[in-house]
């Protein structure tokens, strides 16, 4: 490697600055417009994926999503807390027996005219829940080791 003497090196140094001219304002706002052009690009770019990762593996989640999340278990909470209060209803029928043995040959889609409609009702609803009758004809027509579990 070639070492130049201080004086020697300054002097090619005042020499190349004298060679390019200085910018003018013009030169100035447009490497400032481009700069920040850049800058809002990578924040645009930097923004959605953000957005995507966070969404699809951080775990984000809108509030209609987790509200619906929540109205749904809270449903099949309430299903599984009314389904034993279903059977023992049914069961406390007087024709109680003769009613099961009708249930169990009636297919899966007519299951819901063979229960009273109050046993299978959710509160504040109008129409019998399918999710409760499904639960209650489980409870009714599972050996006795399957409805305790």
């Amino acid at each position: 490697m070639l070492r130049l003497p201080l004086p020697v090196t300054a002097y090619i140094l005042r020499q190349a600055a004298y060679r390019c001219p200085p910018l003018s304002s013009q030169d100035v706002h447009r490497r400032r417009a481009k700069s920040l052009k850049r800058l809002l690009q990578g924040a645009a770019i930097g923004g959605v994926a953000t957005i995507i990762v966070g969404f699809y593996w951080g775990g984000w989640s809108l509030g209609s999503t987790t509200y619906k999340i929540a109205k749904e278990r809270s449903e099949l909470a309430v299903i599984a807390a009314l389904a034993p209060v279903c059977a023992d209803k049914f069961r406390a029928l007087p024709d109680a027996e003769a009613k099961q043995v009708a249930l169990s040959k009636v297919d899966s889609w007519k299951r819901r005219d063979e229960f009273p409609k109050e046993f299978v009702t959710l509160p504040g609803e109008s129409y019998p829940s399918s999710a409760l009758v499904d639960a209650c004809y489980t409870l009714l027509l599972a050996p006795k080791s399957a409805a305790l579990k």
